[in-house]
């Protein structure tokens, strides 16, 4: 067992350097990692938007009321003529870069391969919201 004379300032800052880089690894190389694959298996919430009457913006494929509507499942109209937008909300639990994509479809023939869905991406570097 040391003494009070043994235990010196020196002594006292190598003992917790020591803990502190202990600490530091453990967190970098154990808990680091182990949290960043936990929070990968749901990246995100998602849902889709049924916006208010009192927006202005008319919904086709859903009643609407009063209030927007979040839910997780939509059923569009089969062989519409008719452009329909859809807004998906997203709650990331990880951050990320998001872009816009937005298809096109104009007659639907699987052997034309000229009227193939046309996608075109604009990127947005933002980091999410944790």
């Amino acid at each position: 067992m040391l003494t009070e004379e043994q235990w010196s300032v020196g002594t006292i800052a190598a003992v917790i350097g020591a803990i502190g880089v202990f600490g530091f690894g453990f967190y970098e190389f154990v808990i680091a990692p182990f949290w960043g694959r936990r929070s990968l298996r749901h990246p995100c919430r998602a849902w889709f938007l049924i916006p208010s009457t009192t927006t202005q913006e008319h919904c086709v494929f859903a009643e609407q009321d009063h209030r927007e509507h979040y839910v997780e499942e939509v059923t569009l109209p089969a062989h519409s003529e008719s452009d329909i937008e859809i807004e998906v909300l997203y709650q990331p639990s990880v951050s990320f870069a998001y872009s816009a994509m937005y298809f096109g479809c104009n007659e639907q023939n699987n052997l034309d391969l000229d009227t193939k869905p046309l996608i075109r991406t604009r990127t947005h570097k933002d980091a999410a919201i944790a």
